[in-house]
Formats: C-alpha cells, sequence, structure tokens
C-alpha cells in the first residue's frame, strides 16, 4: 500500500456503500421491471448468535430475454422479535412491492421448517386473491428433504452396519448384514416416496417436461404423463391468449364491426388450437437432447415453439433448492463476525446486497466506480476471513425438529 494514501475513516467508508447502495438499488429494480419473464424466489433466515441478530434473505431468479439466468440476493432484512408466518410474508411482500414484482412471481422455494410452510400457504392466497395468480407454487427445497430422508435412514444405523463399512467384503456371506442394509435403503426410500408423492407440483412437472434433455423420460406411469401433458395443454391456452402472437384476420373495412370480431374471436381460436397440436406435438416427438444446455437449446428453437417457449423462460427458472440463500448466509458469515459482531442490520444488508449485485453485474453505477467499489468491498471480505472458525456457531432458523414436526403437514 501507498504509505501515503490516507485511508478512508469508518464513517466515510460508511457513508460511500449506503450512496452505493442506493444507486444500485434503484437500477436494479430498473432492470428487474424491463425483464419479461417471472420470477422465481428463495427465501431462509439466518441466526447469529453472539449479538441475536437474524435476518431474512430473499433470492431472486429469472431468465432474460436473450436466455441468460439472472440470480441475485433481492434483500437482506433484520428480523425482530418472533419469526412468525405473519412477520415474514409482510417483510416480503413490502420488497417484491419495492421491486414492483408482486404480480410475477412463479414460485417460492423454503426449507420445511413450520413457519416456512405456514407464511408460504398464506403467500399462495394473497397472490391468488391480489393477482389472479393460480400458477404460483410453494416447493420445498429438495436438499433439505435428502438430508432428512438420509437422516430417517440412518436412525437404523447399529454397529452391525457401522461394521459393514468397513468390511463390505463379507456382506455377500451374513444374511443378517444384508437385512439391515436393506432395512436403511428403504427408510431413506420411504421417506423420500413420501415427500415426492405429497409435495410434487404440477410447476415442477412443467419444468421437466421443458427440458429438453428429459422430457416426458422423467415420468414412468402413463396416467402420470397423461396428467402432465393435460396441464401443460392448460398453460398453453393460458399463454396463447397473453401472447402477442395473433394470426391475420380479414380487413375491417370489408365487413360490419360485429362481424369482423366475431371472426377475430374465431380464427383466434382455431389458431390457438392447431397451434397447440402442432407446438406440443412435435416439441414432445423429437428426441431428447440430452448434451444440450436446455436454455441454449430454447434460445435456437424458440421460434420453432414460440409459445411453449415463453411457458420454458417462466417454468424453467424454477429453484429446486434454497440454496442461493444459504449461500448468501456464508458471505454473511465471513462479514459478521465474532470479532466484528457490532455492525448495524443496514450496514450488513448494505454490504451483502451490493457484493451480491456487483458479483452478478447488477445495477451498474459506471464501470469506474465499480472497479473501485469491488475492491472496497473485496477487502473487508478478506480482512474477516481470519475470523472463519466463528462462522461454526451461525445456525440455520429452522431445527431439524422443527423440520421433522411439520414433515406430516399438508400443502395446499
Amino acid at each position: 500500500m501507498d504509505s501515503h494514501y490516507n485511508l478512508p475513516c469508518r464513517q466515510t467508508l460508511k457513508e460511500k456503500v449506503n450512496s452505493l447502495f442506493s444507486q444500485r438499488r434503484t437500477n436494479v429494480k430498473s432492470e428487474i421491471n424491463n425483464l419479461t419473464s417471472k420470477v422465481a424466489l428463495t427465501t431462509d433466515i439466518w441466526s447469529f448468535t453472539f449479538n441475536n441478530t437474524a435476518f431474512l434473505g430473499i433470492t431472486m431468479h429469472c431468465i432474460t430475454n436473450d436466455w441468460k439466468i439472472k440470480k441475485c440476493l433481492l434483500d437482506f432484512i433484520s428480523l425482530k422479535g418472533s419469526h412468525s408466518a405473519e412477520l415474514i410474508l409482510t417483510k416480503l411482500t413490502d420488497v417484491l412491492q419495492e421491486f414492483n414484482i408482486s404480480d410475477r412471481i412463479i414460485s417460492l422455494t423454503t426449507d420445511n421448517g413450520s413457519n416456512m410452510l405456514a407464511y408460504g400457504r398464506e403467500f399462495a392466497s394473497e397472490l391468488k386473491a391480489g393477482f389472479f395468480n393460480f400458477t404460483f407454487t410453494h416447493n420445498r427445497c429438495a436438499a433439505h428433504i435428502i438430508n432428512l430422508a438420509v437422516k430417517a435412514g440412518m436412525k437404523h444405523l447399529d454397529s452391525s452396519i457401522i461394521k459393514l463399512r468397513k468390511f463390505v467384503n463379507k456382506i455377500k456371506n451374513s444374511q443378517l448384514l444384508i437385512d439391515n442394509l436393506k432395512n436403511l435403503a428403504n427408510a431413506i426410500y420411504e421417506k423420500l416416496e413420501t415427500y415426492w408423492n405429497r409435495h410434487i407440483s404440477n410447476s415442477s412437472a412443467i419444468s421437466a417436461i421443458l427440458d429438453s434433455r428429459y422430457k416426458l423420460t422423467t415420468f414412468n406411469d402413463q396416467e402420470e404423463r397423461k396428467n402432465y401433458v393435460n396441464h401443460l395443454q392448460t398453460l398453453f391456452s393460458l399463454y396463447i391468449s397473453n401472447s402477442q402472437i395473433t394470426p391475420s384476420t380479414t380487413n375491417v373495412t370489408s365487413q360490419d364491426s360485429q362481424t369482423y370480431f366475431l371472426n377475430m374471436i374465431n380464427d383466434r381460436q382455431d389458431y390457438a388450437e392447431n397451434h397447440e397440436y402442432n407446438e406440443k406435438n412435435n416439441y414432445l416427438s423429437t428426441p431428447c437432447d440430452i448434451n444440450a444446455d436446455p436454455l441454449v437449446w430454447w434460445n435456437v428453437y424458440q421460434k420453432t415453439y414460440p409459445i411453449l417457449s415463453l411457458i420454458a423462460k417462466d417454468y424453467l427458472i424454477i429453484q429446486a433448492t434454497s440454496v442461493l440463500s444459504e449461500q448468501a448466509f456464508s458471505v454473511a458469515g465471513n462479514t459478521i463476525t465474532q470479532t466484528r459482531n457490532r455492525l448495524v442490520p443496514e450496514t450488513a444488508r448494505a454490504t451483502l446486497c451490493l457484493k451480491s449485485w456487483i458479483e452478478n453485474k447488477l445495477g451498474v453505477v459506471n464501470n469506474e466506480d465499480d472497479k473501485e467499489n469491488t475492491s472496497t468491498i473485496n477487502s473487508e471480505d478478506s480482512n474477516s476471513s481470519s475470523d472463519k472458525e466463528s462462522t461454526s456457531t451461525i445456525s440455520s432458523e429452522d431445527s431439524d425438529s422443527s423440520s421433522e414436526d411439520s414433515d406430516s403437514e399438508s400443502e395446499n
């Protein structure tokens, strides 16, 4: 470092970070509003034990008009008091209204905490009542489900199976060990089967069908395939009625107004039915392209399947896990540490959101400022890297017990 350089004081750095945060936030809002696709959300709660603070992390995911994935930490909000479903929902709806995306939410992915399940149901009801959004789905984090399933299987671990790990070659000669291993595998399978059957949504199925690598091969049951194809047909009709793709109509000057509009309605209905048959059947009948990136594939074939591509742009962004929220918390663990636990919530929020927006190239103010502020924020993170051992005390809000208690809950 140049010995002649005067390091700014703490207050100056804080003001600069907050100023850039405000500018970036305005630009991020504008960029998100310019996108035409729907938005998928993930949320989670992070607690820091040293100063008893908690934050709600909200991440956003969408597909741009040129078929690129955009994702970022939308907000990092301090929570006070009980982390009830009502509080979480209030914080989330405030952020969505600020970013003007309340009417564009396609899905929400959370863990299985009872408060998360309750707020997911209330959020779905609000979207139906306020925006007539009947396609929204609340998805359970698949990684969390697998974790619970493995734990259910591990309950069957006994001394014999522990020894089995070291003496695998004895399996073939011990029926008892084989039976114990089968019990473990069956317990994991039953747990997963329970979750998949109860919580797989039509939206998740549509995402799988519109994945050009798999299409209908994801589903073995013929009746299941038929039901999801029928749901795709329903979505197709909904999207074509809202799209800008319209059939040509007879010139209005050659007929009276009533006849013109009746013909336009009939032409549009015939067009929709024929177009749906051709698009859907052509897409499903073509071979799966297992080696192609789905977004690249749809970018190439969007003119061939104009309506299906609109559906794919919305549904392929649905998140199977809430990993991005967990990643944000890992960054937070390097920002709020045992030796830096007096950082006020608003400063922590500005720092973490800025880092996410800069890394994902959202809300750019100008390149020169970006370089300067990126180095400032990254230097803060590197300074705190020595405190990584303290992050082991950071815990996720939901506990295993509360998650397993909510296993029996059904989602509307």
